[in-house]
Parts: structure tokens; sequence; C-alpha cells
């Protein structure tokens, strides 16, 4: 993977990086494949196993899809209202450290999950500063640890970003100005 571009989705709130590789900035490419039916019906048939083992239980593929397309909605109002910092609401409450036992304090891999205590949506990000973060991308979670492809990928991404800062010397908020950013155009 390599950085192409990081869009503003909120100015010194919140950031997506967009990787040459794909054609959208994670954020948009997160949220448009959580969106897809189609999408969905084949992460679930090819993710059969993990979605009926010990985490989740049985479930069909049908019953996923259709939780999915409920948490994604619900999970986007949830950004949004912490993007605004709506009634007090801040990133810094709905991301969480990636490791339950991080000690960073520059460039924290930081995690979100949905709003539902069953959602296995997540969305992963670097932290640069107090309520200031940068999404890498964004997964569906069917395990309790890391340990499957897509997942793997997440954090290689993570990495990626935040070897990405580091050579840039990106470490916290008064670093925001020297960000080479492009403006997140809603389509």
């Amino acid at each position: 993977m390599k950085v192409e571009k990081i869009r503003v989705v909120k100015p010194e709130v919140l950031l997506s990086v967009k990787f040459v590789e794909h054609e959208q900035d994670e954020l948009a490419r997160v949220f448009a494949e959580w969106n897809d039916v189609s999408f969905l019906e084949n992460f679930f048939n090819s993710n059969k196993a993990d979605l009926s083992g010990d985490f989740y239980g049985i479930m069909s593929i049908e019953e996923a899809v259709f939780d999915t397309l409920s948490y994604v909605q619900e999970f986007r109002k949830r950004l949004n209202s912490h993007i605004s910092g709506e009634n007090g609401k801040n990133l810094n409450q709905l991301f969480k450290p990636y490791d339950n036992n991080s000690v960073e304090r520059i460039r924290e891999r930081s995690k979100a999950r949905g709003a539902e205590s069953r959602s296995w949506l997540r969305l992963y990000a670097i932290k640069l500063d107090d309520n200031l973060f940068v999404i890498t991308g964004g997964a569906i979670k069917l395990t309790l640890n890391m340990e499957r492809p897509h997942l793997e990928a997440e954090d290689r991404k993570m990495k990626t970003v935040k070897n990405y800062f580091k050579a840039e010397h990106i470490d916290s908020r008064s670093d925001y100005g020297f960000i080479d950013l492009e403006k997140w155009i809603k389509k």
C-alpha cells in the first residue's frame, strides 16, 4: 500500500487516507462496501465459518447482510455526531486504542466499532492528537483476534500510514499545516 493523498473530512478533526491502489479514500471506500449487498453477500459467504463460529454464533448470510446494513446506518450517524461535536461528543470518545495495552502517545493506532454491542463493523485510524484522527481503513471483524487476511491487511494499512507520518515528521496537531491535504468532496 502506498499513500497517495490525505483527504479532509472535517478540518483539524477527521482526515481519510487515499491509497494509490484504491479509487476512493478509505472512509468513502469502507462505507461504500458496507452498503453494497453484493459485497456483503460475497464477504459473508467467504467467511461463513467465522460467521457461525464462537464469536457471533450461527447466523444466516441473509441475516448478516440485513444486520450489517442496519449497523452501518447507525455507525454513520454516530460517526457524524462525533465529528460535528454534537452534545459535547468528539472523536476521542468514539476511537479507542487499537491495542488495549497501548502506551503510544504519538501517531497512536486506533479503532472505532459500530454502536450495537454485536456490531462487527470497525473503522481504523491513526490518532494524531486530541480529537484529530486519520482514517486508514475499516473491516468487518467476525473473530476475536485479527488473524484473518482482510484484518491483517487493515493492520498493515495502519502501519503504512503511521510510517508515512513518521517519515513526514507529522507528530501532532501543531504539524497539521504540513500535511499535504486535499479537500474531501461529497458526491
